[in-house]
Formats: structure tokens, sequence, C-alpha cells
């Protein structure tokens, strides 16, 4: 059998790492995501606006790896 592998992004492979080992609070219709890079750090998601309040997401405006965690989590919690 022949197949295409899926080829993940660092960002992507972060994500998956974060929704799989980290717990994730929600309050308020917001998500509390760690940083990976900080101890003790982390970042506000909101999935109805689709941003964080990490610098990727803030300063580069793209796609950053807690927001996707937490649609990992959600898909996975049938949120």
């Amino acid at each position: 059998m022949t197949g295409k592998r899926l080829r993940l992004t660092g960002r992507e492979i972060a994500a998956f790492q974060i929704a799989a080992l980290c717990q994730l609070p929600r309050f308020d219709g917001f998500w509390r995501v760690p940083s990976l890079s900080t101890p003790g750090a982390s970042y506000t998601v909101d999935t109805a606006q689709g941003v964080c309040t990490c610098p990727d997401s803030t300063v580069r405006k793209v796609v950053c790896k807690h927001l996707l965690a937490v649609r990992y989590t959600m898909q996975r919690e049938g949120i």
C-alpha cells in the first residue's frame, strides 16, 4: 500500500505536545495555555476570535501553537 506521509510543522508538533501533556483550563470562554519555552508563563487563547496573547499571534499574526493546542483539545473532547 502506498500513501503520502503526513508532514507536520514544528508548530503543529508543539501544539500536539501541549494538547497531550498539559492541562488547558477554560474560563469565561477563554483558555489558559502554558508556554513551552518559559516555565510558569502562560497565554490566553480566544477561540471565538482565533487569537492568543503570545507574540506569534499578536506580533507575527500567525496561528500559534497555543491556539492549535486548544483546537486539538476541543476536537478530542468534542467541544
